[in-house]
């Protein structure tokens, strides 16, 4: 078996060890980040004409996932102001 085999077989066997909890969180942790990387790797006009049409669920997360990295910039700029070291 290949790579990508080989960690399908150990997440399943993960999965069926974990109650029912851990598996909902992991399953949601997975599926964050696989929506997370679709809209990062979007090209942004893509996103723009989708949002002119509409939008589309992929380019309302490229959205939130931007504006909380801007905000997260803006929060890290002003924590060095105002701790200089």
């Amino acid at each position: 078996m290949g790579g990508a085999e080989d960690g399908a077989i150990f997440l399943a066997r993960q999965l069926l060890d974990m109650d029912g909890r851990d598996t909902l969180k992991l399953i949601f942790g997975v599926w964050v980040e696989m929506m997370l990387y679709a809209a990062e790797r979007s090209n942004r006009d893509s996103h723009v004409k989708q949002l002119s049409s509409g939008s589309e669920f992929i380019t309302i997360v490229w959205l939130l996932a931007y504006h909380l990295k801007c905000i997260q910039d803006i929060n890290n700029t002003i924590a060095e102001k105002s701790n200089p070291i």
